[in-house]
């Protein structure tokens, strides 16, 4: 790899950023954009006051919290996954009142 064309222009960066540096940048991003979604649909389960019980199934969920307007700002290619928050909120043993 050391020897790759790509690699060796890189390597001979000598000022602005270097490889890690920038990959490390966009990690950062992804994670503040995971983040600011993340607290998106949980705001949204929140105001909808949507419980999710342990027998509780995706579709619902899904169901319940449509129209929301604070998932409107969730990216498409999102990496908060309402699929993988459903599991999690249903893991916690949400507390909500309201039962889909």
């Amino acid at each position: 790899m050391k020897k790759e064309a790509a690699f060796v222009a890189v390597d001979r960066n000598a000022s602005g950023s270097r490889p890690r540096e920038l990959f490390e940048d966009a990690v950062e991003e992804a994670e503040a954009a995971l983040e600011a979604d993340r607290a998106a649909l949980e705001a949204a389960v929140k105001a909808r006051d949507v419980a999710v019980p342990p027998d509780g199934t995706l579709d619902a969920f899904r169901a319940a919290l449509e129209g929301e307007e604070a998932l409107a700002e969730l990216q498409p290619t999102s990496m908060c996954d309402p699929a993988g928050m459903f599991l999690w909120f249903r893991a916690q043993g949400s507390q909500s009142v309201r039962h889909f």
